[in-house]
């Protein structure tokens, strides 16, 4: 048998392991595909007779338990004969019920345990993970009705008792693993009581691995590991007895097993439960029993292991990725590889709503710190992701497979979030035609989605439309259907349900058939700045300054205080260039370009008054400041904007801008000498300079004012006193 699989339906109490293909429309993908293999079919059948056998027990007791009733109320004589009878009935009723609440109690294990597994099959892409839940479940169930009862430990009293909750996990196991969820600690515990009898508890709230060590005439007699999560005992001598047990095992009269950590308190409250005085409780602090000997008295059995084994799994969080890395499978993002993505474009996958503008990534990529830090590029295939905190970005290609636990559904109170908030996987662009993740064919379906899909008559149809219409729009829109194709053929493999795959299908038909690719263009939006044939090869270039460290000598703009002067330098030759500047005192801008630069516009925001002079006539500006008007859909920068806020106020206009760079100083290309600029006195747009007479009554009252230094404004001001001349 090559393909197992276990799929399991939460009915009413307690659950079932098995699938009930009897059930005219089962809700869940996988669900649907045991019953459509006759190989899954045949397992999931062998689960049903598990738990059948299972119920048996219960539904047995409860009719003895009906039987007794019946006969005690026949017994109502008043005579010693049927007093006896009742109280022998009445002892066979108390002794039914406890063992009927033992059943019980057995069943919710039961359930809990099949609540647990069931969402792990039911999240599985493949065929192979499909198995490896049926065998868990599979052994589970076999162990489960095998198994004796977890009993209480009795603890003579000549022994000392220790316990363990290891509440400090330092050292962190780099070689065994027993879990690939969470990091697998290691605890060294070194008993050193000779000629005495000891008995261990040791709980944890993590993976752990437990190495006892004992000094020659320490009697372990037994031990009792528990933990949220897999555990490991290992190193004791022979015959010493050793119970482990963690959170997930399904275990019969479970209350009396040590298991969980329960904030340190499960040691204490199992011996409570086992009627031990807790003044005979004592703790091992750092693992030492006794006195600390030296490293060499004490022994230890490598060969002696009790619990979860360890396994050759991918390490969680950090380690898991270094390990990714060493293996050559991915790579670190790096700045090369933002500036790729800004120019390129990438995909939000684990959002409902496909984004494809730039902007909608502006925020993302703000932020680009965070992403260097914990951005990785898939290079091959791999078939999980390291569990964990899920910090990493992770960037795949359309043609790459899915990890079975990529993250599909960024969401926060069940609302999928923006991009940027949440979001952690992404497809690079741009998505070749021939590296795209293939449609499903029904002629020749491929894995549990595919046959699903196909052989669900409205999912099919739904499906056959889709490829249809990605055939007839391809042509119009090809870069962006094709990133299209990979991103709904990715999230379709993230379903789990046949509602889910309906839906993902429904919203592919409608964006294909509605056209809704050229909502998505950037210029979909409308322009906030009516700047003419701006080519998206251009040079975008912004600087701000609160005011300019130089006064203006020529020019007053305002009546109510001092005109600064800012020279802006351009040498870029053969480079087509787009300048956007901010001031928040009034400005006069002297604009200076060599020869070959192609300085396409110049666009101006301000909160006082704001002039540009000295660009070439067919050079276009936009000058706004507060109280000029302008038409509506041409506000471009209406105000004073900080250098920190130029970029996206800039990428904000939607005029199909790509990247803007921040000047530090009002200087494009390497500086050259003055004699290299060119400087056109007759060509001025914006705000008018004040008459003479104006000009000479503001620069008396300016005279009369005291004089503020250039460093006092805000951080935002820069310097560099240009040697140009002012022109007048």
């Amino acid at each position: 048998m090559k393909k197992l699989c276990a799929f399991l339906v939460l009915t009413a109490f307690p659950a079932f392991a098995a699938v009930n293909c009897n059930q005219p429309n089962l809700e869940y993908l996988n669900d649907s595909y045991v019953c459509l293999s006759s190989e899954f079919k045949e397992m999931n059948n062998q689960i049903q007779e598990i738990e059948d056998r299972l119920r048996v027990p219960p539904e047995n007791l409860n009719r003895e338990l009906s039987l007794l009733t019946e006969k005690l109320a026949r017994e109502t004589g008043d005579d010693e004969a049927s007093a006896a009878a009742r109280a022998a009935l009445q002892k066979q009723m108390d002794e039914l019920k406890y063992r009927l609440q033992q059943a019980e109690n057995d069943a919710a294990e039961e359930k809990a345990f099949i609540v647990r597994i069931r969402d792990r099959g039911r999240s599985c892409r493949t065929e192979k993970c499909m198995a490896e839940v049926y065998a868990q479940t599979l052994a589970g169930l076999i162990y489960f009705s095998r198994r004796e009862e977890c009993a209480l430990p009795t603890v003579p009293e000549d022994c000392e008792i220790y316990v363990d909750n290891a509440p400090n996990a330092k050292n962190i196991s780099t070689g065994l693993l027993l879990s690939e969820q969470k990091e697998t600690y290691v605890e060294e515990v070194l008993v050193n009581r000779p000629g005495k009898c000891v008995y261990l508890f040791l709980t944890s709230a993590n993976p752990q691995i437990w190495e006892i060590k004992a000094t020659e005439g320490t009697d372990i007699k037994e031990i009792y590991a528990g933990g949220d999560h897999p555990q490991l005992v290992r190193g004791f001598a022979d015959g010493t007895k050793t119970v482990v047990h963690y959170g997930e095992e399904l275990l019969k009269t479970a209350e009396n097993c040590l298991r969980g950590h329960a904030g340190g308190k499960a040691a204490e409250s199992f011996l409570q439960k086992a009627k031990i005085d807790a003044g005979r409780i004592k703790y091992a602090a750092g693992g030492i029993v006794g006195d600390k000997a030296l490293p060499q008295s004490y022994l230890y059995f490598p060969e002696n292991s009790t619990g979860t084994p360890t396994a050759a799994v991918l390490p969680p969080d950090d380690a898991g990725w270094q390990r990714l890395l060493n293996e050559g499978k991915v790579r670190r993002v790096t700045e090369t590889d933002v500036e790729r993505f800004k120019k390129a474009g990438v995909v939000n996958l684990d959002n409902d709503k496909f984004l494809w503008r730039r902007d909608d990534y502006r925020d993302f990529f703000a932020a680009a710190g965070d992403l260097l830090a914990n951005g990785y590029i898939l290079l091959k295939d791999v078939d999980r992701l390291p569990e964990g905190d899920r910090k990493a970005f992770v960037f795949v290609d359309a043609g790459q497979r899915l990890p079975a636990n990529i993250r599909l559904d960024a969401a926060a109170g069940g609302e999928v979030s923006g991009v940027g908030d949440f979001s952690r996987s992404f497809l690079m662009l741009p998505a070749e035609e021939q590296s795209l993740p293939p449609t499903i064919n029904c002629n020749r379906p491929e894995g549990i989605l595919d046959k699903v899909v196909c052989a669900n008559a409205p999912l099919r149809a739904k499906n056959l439309q889709f490829r249809r219409l990605l055939d007839e729009r391809r042509g119009e829109m090809p870069e962006m259907i094709n990133a299209y194709q990979a991103y709904t053929l990715f999230r379709l493999r993230g379903c789990r349900t046949k509602a889910c795959a309906g839906e993902v299908l429904d919203n592919a038909v409608r964006w294909l058939s509605d056209r809704r690719y050229h909502e998505e263009t950037e210029l979909a939006k409308p322009a906030l700045c009516r700047l003419k044939d701006i080519s998206p090869e251009c040079e975008v270039y912004a600087y701000s300054t609160y005011q300019p460290e130089k006064e203006s000598g020529n020019a007053a703009l305002s009546e109510n205080g001092r005109t600064f002067n800012a020279e802006v330098r351009v040498n870029q030759p053969g480079k087509c260039v787009i300048l956007f500047l901010s001031a928040h005192e009034p400005t006069v801008w002297d604009i200076y370009t060599t020869p070959a630069t192609d300085l396409e516009a110049v666009v101006v925001g301000g909160s006082g008054p704001q002039m540009l002079r000295g660009m070439k006539p067919e050079v276009q500006t936009r000058v706004r400041y507060e109280g000029v008007d302008f038409e509506e859909g041409d506000a471009c920068l209406t105000g004073y904007l900080e250098r920190e806020n130029m970029e996206t106020a800039v990428r904000g206009l939607n005029i199909g801008i790509g990247n803007v760079k921040l000047l530090d100083e009002p200087i494009v290309g390497e500086k050259a000498e003055d004699m290299f600029y060119e400087y056109d006195g007759e060509s001025a747009a914006g705000a008018k300079p004040l008459p003479a007479a104006v000009k000479k009554e503001v620069e008396k009252e300016k005279s009369q004012m005291p004089q503020v230094d250039a460093a006092a404004a805000p951080a935002a001001a820069t310097t560099g006193e240009s040697t140009l001349e002012n022109k007048s």
